[in-house]
């Protein structure tokens, strides 16, 4: 069964449940106690005379005489005899003279058993009582007590003789046991249910005879206590002994208190303490007299009899009085007082006759009459509401009540004749059922009298045989059914509920129904079925809002709870059942049985007339009734196999709610069923190795109860069966090193049974198939019954739908969340078992569970198995590493998904999918949710650049537009990254705001990329970073040649200034050529005509500061540390050094020749075109070395020898010359160079 089939049974049974519930609450199905249902003193009664009378609550079943054998042994003409009824034992007791007969009524009339005493004893009287636990032998369940005389006023002893029933009549066993009487004759015999015995001697004293197994230090093992008199009353004068003749005494066993009376007047109550002497607690005189009765005394006459009413909580009554001329008086309890509260109702009958012996039980009086010569008794059977109001069980009304009087003729009159009522077999509740429900809930009462005719046999007749008798009298049709007067006469007594169930009682053929007249069911079934079944119920809150109940569904739910009710509620097994760790059965069992066989023919009723329950509530009763059913069978089967035991073969908690568990939440709880599972499992576990036991045991549970054991729970125990013949196998192979292809075929087997119940594995139970499975070298049978679980849990795949909304924290006992967390435990087992089996691995991947494949991934990558993940053709792992994971394996969120990403792009790599890779590390590089360094983002970059350049044109459309994109990002990251690295250490910062700026620049350029804009403006230009600034207008190829001007300019400056004048050339030329080899001789950030230029300037200021003395033009140098007569530069310093960086020579060149033609300041003086023209020489013949040492360098030398010669022009003019230089040696070598020159080219 599924969880979700569970689930709506549950429902189902619960509903049920709910309207059995207020029939099954305490009173629900009881009368109203005492005082309450007892008309007023002066109502009629209903009186019925007639035996034909289809009303009468009360029928003669038959007649017996007095075997004949009794009046053939009589020999005296007025013999001593007695008659008395034991029902316990079934038998009616009839004394003549020394001779005892226990005649068996129910055999008939010649079944009797007989004793004989010795000649000189008479039996005076005869009492049964049960027996004392522990004196008697364990068969031996009650004794007969004789109280015996040598004449009829005359006592001698009491003797007890042990009775044993068997199955072929009764044995009376001497005992050895007697009291002397010491000549007090004892009559009125009356014992306890415990088996205290007391009777009445002609002392008018009560005396309790006491047994016991053992003689005590001053009592024999049998003798009698007088507990009405005192021990030393024998030692007063009589006037002081006024104690009333003993009329007779009665035994209250439930509230265990003992009632004498006296001269018809006094009653006197006793306490029965548990085996303590009887102790006085109360006296009520003058009983007769009490407000309330009649004008006088002899109106009423005085008590002949009295006994004990139910034991009702809610009633403060306790005794019931009859006085001679036949009136009943209800008595409140009077203990520690003199007078009580009572009650009284008259007699019934028209005529006034002298009442001779009365019975009350549980509602119901007998009340036997002498009128003459001729006996007569009255049946009168508990009140019930007058015939012109309705009422329900349900109901809130306080109608009229009525008692019912029925007469029945005894012969002519002779002895008071004894009554007594037919033994019960069912339990007592105390207060008096109702009878329409009593009637199902235990046989009709029969009722005996014994007098000196015989015995007559007197049957209760309840409202089920009424209807019986009325449906008899009634035509075949259903019309005439419906509306004959009788049966609205009887539903309007009853009150439709009640009448619908006493229909339903004789349709559904119940054990105590008088069936045999096939037409009475089928009048009975129409009747429930028709018109009067579906009166409205009444109902004590009225529901507006919904369609009333109708009386045929709540005569169903009541009629179902009176079966049910014995066991319904009651613990199915008790704690102390269990501790006690007995080899029997519970109590409870012992009642299933008689419940299961009234239920069986109303499960059988609805089963053949489910079409005719139209109503949806009572297809769930009768959902209900099919599993109470199974439940008994259940239960019964368990205690055939020593339930007790499988209760302690639980696991503690378990056990634990064994013990609370009652038969109702085992039919209706979800408890209830895993309680059911765990006992099934026990009782299958306890026949390990008998696999022909297991399969009968759970073949046997699926024919009884499915419900219990359904053919998946079977597939489960044989299942279990094979695994444990794999185990014993797979060691006993391995002892002998054999093959073990047998025990594979066994767990084969044991999955073939699994499979198709895998939603039904309990979780413990699924653990351990699955540990037996990894133990035994079977990880491709963990894969497949736990892949198959966690599908046939989950078929709606709730869990799938948690996971993609991202495993939300707002439903934590969600359905979703559940699900979601079972299928993990189960996926938790699979890879347990995947640890080292290739095979498995492989069957694992080739799962469509996409859920699984998460927990997979997840796992491989937590034990290090990346390149086998990658590796992997499934097509959800690319989702998988794409998505947000929830798995993180102990790591943030962030730092997890980081792995994924890198894992994806390996795995687009692998795959041969370079331009994905290539977004997926663009994508990497950008993005703000990781915590990346630079570094790492330039990593992402390059790799990204080099994935897209192994994409074919094809693969892509705009694949050329991607790639530079990746190039220009990449650059400008690297430049971010030559800023970040130039950034001042914190460190050699004083100003706290500075340092702290510094230190959040520096985090915000490690840890994000920044556009070419905000580098430059943001860090490069406000932090002073001169090189960096010129990288930055390389890299965006930004033309501004008065900005790189400034930038170089700066540059010179800061080498400058921050050098020492010796060294302060070569600490420029080292920058310059640094700078330059970096940029790449850059033409926008490194233009030759514009560091040219500054070198050359820069060049002639050193020249004019030290070889002059004089103070060069205002600018950013620092010349007041040099002196005149200093290092100056030597001649062509300025294009040596770019050309030692790597400038192009012929535009160093050309720049020179544009110095000397444009002749801007200060090369438009004499002394500047002096300094000018060496350089020029000497750059020549460094360029000339170069060019005939390498053959691929550029030499115009046209070009270069009219330069030269227009130098030699200008220096023989002797107008421009250089004092560091001499003037004809100059001109001498620039000739030779034009001879080289020439020579050369």
């Amino acid at each position: 069964m599924s969880d979700a089939a569970a689930t709506q049974l549950d429902e189902r049974l619960s509903d049920a449940q709910r309207l059995l519930e207020k029939w099954c609450q305490p009173g629900a199905l009881t009368l109203p106690e005492v005082k309450a249902r007892l008309p007023s003193r002066d109502a009629p009664y209903e009186e019925h005379t007639q035996p034909d009378d289809a009303w009468t609550g009360f029928r003669v079943r038959r007649r017996l005489p007095i075997p004949g054998m009794v009046f053939e042994t009589i020999t005296s003409r007025a013999p001593v005899a007695t008659l008395a009824l034991f029902p316990e034992i079934a038998r009616a007791c009839i004394t003549v003279e020394k001779r005892l007969y226990l005649w068996d009524y129910a055999r008939g009339e010649h079944a009797f058993e007989f004793h004989e005493l010795p000649s000189d004893d008479l039996i005076l009287s005869v009492g049964l009582v049960r027996a004392r636990p522990g004196v008697f032998v364990d068969t031996i369940k009650h004794v007969l007590v004789l109280s015996i005389g040598p004449t009829a006023v005359e006592g001698r002893r009491v003797v007890l003789l042990g009775i044993q029933t068997t199955d072929t009549g009764i044995k009376l066993y001497e005992t050895g046991m007697q009291a002397s009487t010491n000549g007090v004759v004892m009559r009125s015999i009356h014992g306890t249910d415990t088996g205290r015995v007391f009777c009445v001697g002609s002392d008018q004293c009560v005396h309790e005879l006491v047994y016991q197994a053992q003689e005590g230090w001053f009592y024999s093992r049998c003798y009698l206590h007088n507990i009405t008199q005192p021990h030393l009353a024998n030692l007063l004068p009589s006037f002081f002994k006024a104690d009333k003749k003993i009329s007779m005494v009665s035994v209250d066993n439930a509230r265990r208190l003992l009632y004498v009376l006296r001269d018809g007047d006094q009653i006197d109550v006793y306490a029965l303490g548990h085996g303590r002497v009887p102790s006085h607690t109360g006296s009520m005189y003058g009983v007769t007299r009490q407000a309330g009765l009649l004008h006088s005394q002899q109106q009423v006459g005085p008590i002949i009899w009295l006994g004990p009413t139910e034991p009702d909580p809610r009633s403060s009554v306790c005794l019931v009085a009859v006085t001679e001329r036949g009136y009943r008086l209800y008595l409140d309890d009077f203990q520690r007082r003199s007078w009580a509260q009572l009650a009284v109702r008259i007699p019934p009958g028209t005529q006034p006759c002298r009442a001779t012996s009365a019975l009350y039980a549980d509602g119901v009086f007998l009340c036997a009459c002498a009128s003459g010569s001729d006996a007569q008794l009255y049946a009168v059977g508990p009140s019930t509401p007058a015939s012109n109001t309705t009422l329900t069980y349900a109901s809130g009304m306080h109608p009229a009540w009525q008692e019912g009087a029925t007469l029945i003729p005894l012969g002519v009159g002779g002895a008071p004749p004894v009554l007594a009522e037919a033994q019960h077999h069912t339990l007592r509740h105390g207060a008096v059922s109702r009878p329409c429900a009593a009637q199902v809930m235990a046989p009709a009462r029969t009722f005996y009298v014994l007098d000196a005719n015989g015995l007559t046999e007197i049957v209760e007749r309840r409202p089920a045989d009424v209807l019986s008798y009325l449906l008899l009298g009634s035509a075949a049709s259903v019309a005439s059914v419906a509306s004959a007067p009788a049966m609205v006469d009887f539903f309007s007594r009853h009150g439709p509920v009640e009448a619908c169930m006493c229909a339903l009682a004789l349709a559904a053929q119940h054990p105590y129904m008088d069936t045999s007249r096939p037409d009475d069911v089928a009048h009975a079934i129409r009747v429930f079925f028709g018109p009067l079944g579906a009166w409205p119920a009444e109902q004590r809150v009225p529901a507006p809002l919904h369609a009333p109940r109708s009386a045929r569904l709540e005569a169903l739910a009541c009629y179902l709870a009176c079966l049910v009710r014995p066991v319904w509620l009651e613990p199915l097994v008790p704690a102390a059942f269990v501790d006690a760790k007995p080899s029997g059965a519970p109590p409870v069992v012992g009642r299933l049985a008689g419940v299961l066989a009234h239920l069986a023919p109303l499960h059988a009723f609805m089963q053949r007339h489910t079409q005719l329950f139209d109503d949806e509530r009572a297809e769930r009763l009768g959902a209900l009734l099919t599993r109470t059913v199974e439940a008994c069978h259940f239960v019964l089967f368990l205690a055939d196999h020593h339930l007790g035991t499988l209760a302690q073969a639980l696991s503690p908690g378990m056990r634990a709610k064994l013990t609370s568990l009652t038969f109702a939440g085992l039919v209706a709880t979800s408890e209830g069923r895993g309680v059911a599972q765990a006992l099934v499992t026990a009782l299958i576990e306890s026949q390990s190795g008998a696999r022909a036991s297991v399969d009968a045991i759970a073949e046997a549970l699926q024919a009884q109860c499915a419900s219990f054991c359904s053919a998946d729970d079977v597939r489960q125990y044989k299942a279990s069966e094979c695994l444990r013949h794999a185990v014993e196998l797979d060691a006993r192979l391995r002892a002998e090193s054999s093959d073990s292809t047998a025990v594979t075929d066994e767990l084969a087997h044991s999955l073939r049974l699994l499979l198709p119940g895998a939603a039904h594995l309990p979780w413990d139970k699924f653990e351990q198939v699955c540990t037996t499975y990894e133990q035994l070298r079977y990880a491709t049978g963990v894969v497949a019954l736990g892949l198959a679980s966690a599908h046939a849990v989950d078929p709606s795949d709730a869990a799938v739908s948690f996971r993609a909304d991202g495993c939300p924290a707002d439903e934590p006992m969600s359905h979703r969340q559940a699900m979601y967390a079972l299928r993990r435990r189960i996926y938790a087992l699979v890879l347990r078992a995947l640890r080292d089996d290739a095979e498995a691995m492989r069957q694992a991947l080739a799962s469509d569970d996409a859920l699984f494949h998460e927990e997979l991934y997840t796992y491989m990558i937590a034990h290090g198995k990346t390149s086998e993940l990658l590796s992997t053709p499934t097509p959800f792992l690319e989702d998988f590493l794409q998505g947000t994971p929830v798995l993180l394996d102990g790591e943030s969120l962030e730092t997890y998904e980081r792995r994924l990403r890198d894992l994806l792009w390996q795995w687009y790599v692998r795959q041969g999918e370079y331009l994905a890779a290539a977004q997926t590390l663009d994508a990497l590089a950008h993005t703000d949710t990781y915590a990346l360094h630079l570094y790492e983002r330039i990593e992402y970059l390059a790799l990204a650049v080099g994935n897209a350049k192994s994409v074919r044109q094809t693969a892509a459309y705009d694949l050329v537009g991607f790639a530079t994109q990746l190039e220009e990002d990449l650059e400008v990251a690297q430049v971010q990254a030559k800023i970040l690295s130039a950034l001042p250490p914190v460190e050699t910062l004083e100003l706290d705001d500075t340092r702290e700026h510094t230190r959040e620049t520096a985090a915000l350029l490690d840890r994000s990329l920044m556009d070419i804009t905000t580098l430059y403006r943001h860090v490069a230009e406000p932090f002073g970073l001169l090189e960096e600034q010129l990288l930055i207008l390389h890299t965006a190829q930004y033309h501004d040649a008065s900005l790189v001007a400034a930038l170089w300019e700066a540059l010179v400056a800061r080498e400058h200034n921050a050098s020492v004048p010796a060294q302060a050339h070569r600490a420029v030329a080292a920058l310059v050529t640094d700078v330059y080899v970096r940029l790449g001789g850059s033409h926008i950030a490194c233009a030759v005509d514009i560091v040219l230029s500054l070198l050359e300037r820069y060049a002639y200021d050193t020249y004019v500061v030290v070889q002059l003395g004089e103070q060069p033009a205002p600018s950013s140098l620092h010349w007041h540390a040099f002196s005149k007569g200093g290092a100056g530069l030597s001649p062509g310093w300025a294009p040596r050094v770019l050309l030692e960086a790597g400038a192009p020579p012929d535009a160093l060149f050309h720049v020179l020749q544009g110095l000397l033609s444009t002749a801007p300041a200060p090369w438009n003086t004499h002394t500047g075109v002096g300094f000018l023209l060496p350089d020029l020489a000497d750059f020549v013949e460094a360029w000339l070395r170069r060019a005939e040492h390498d053959r691929h360098v550029r030499f115009p030398a046209h070009e270069v020898e009219q330069a030269l010669n227009d130098a030699v022009l200008q220096l023989t003019t002797r107008r421009f010359t250089r004092t560091d230089d001499a003037l004809d040696a100059r001109i001498e070598h620039i000739q030779a160079l034009v001879h080289r020159v020439r020579r050369r080219f």
